[in-house]
């Protein structure tokens, strides 16, 4: 499943140029920060319906754990932490926990 930002008002050199600066640790300006916290929705979307095919026994608990850690290196970068302190009340509760638990164990690594 391939996801792309399609809203409009992103233009996709600028959304590339965020990202690779937030990759490199990289100072984000205002609107950079926007722009990649409006693109992490569908991300947090394909999850949760991950999450949610492995409860269902859809999906094998190894392919669970690979997305569960790419959950937790995207939570290992402030942009992410703060984001879904912000949005975490308008995903499942399920999932909301697991994310929850995933974000302690990073904060742990500390």
């Amino acid at each position: 499943m391939a996801i792309q930002v399609q809203q409009g008002g992103i233009v996709p050199e600028e959304f590339s140029a965020a990202l690779n600066k937030l990759f490199q640790g990289e100072s984000l300006n205002s609107r950079e920060k926007g722009l990649l916290q409006f693109a992490l929705s569908p991300w947090f979307q394909y999850w949760e319906n991950t999450f949610f095919q492995y409860q269902m026994g859809l999906l094998s608990e190894s392919a669970w754990i690979a997305s569960r850690n790419t959950i937790r290196d995207r939570l290992r970068r402030p942009l992410y932490q703060e984001w879904w302190e912000l949005e975490r009340a308008f995903w499942r509760s399920d999932f909301a926990q697991e994310v929850d638990a995933i974000l302690a164990e990073v904060r742990k690594e500390k």
